[in-house]
């Protein structure tokens, strides 16, 4: 197996979580939904960017889109990372989701320059 080839089925296996992740959170929503307006207004904003996530995580398969897609994907973790935390949550793992993408990309990257 080529480096190109490892490196790109590990983006496969992170763009099945994240989309599996996200498509999860779609389907739930915000759990204070039955709040009244604000609750659901955040269940409403949650899906979109559930949404925006699924589509921007597949879009980062196509290595072409990697660096839209995957800034994308950085801006939607940040997005999140703030809603957590204003709802009291500890998003550490928006921190590594970022990372991955970014790792990604710079590996893709530099394996093109090498090759």
């Amino acid at each position: 197996m080529t480096e190109t080839t490892a490196l790109y089925l590990y983006r496969c296996v992170y763009v099945a979580f994240i989309v599996f992740a996200s498509a999860k959170t779609f389907v739930e929503g915000w759990p204070a939904t039955h709040g009244g307006g604000e609750a659901a207004q955040m269940g409403t904003f949650i899906r979109l960017l559930a949404g925006a996530e699924i589509v921007a995580a597949l879009a980062f398969l196509w290595i072409p889109a990697q660096l839209w897609a995957g800034g994308a994907l950085i801006a939607i973790f940040v997005i999140a990372t703030g809603v957590d935390l204003a709802h009291g949550g500890v998003p550490a793992r928006f921190a590594y989701y970022s990372a991955t993408v970014a790792i990604l990309v710079f590996l893709e990257m530099k394996l093109r320059a090498t090759a």
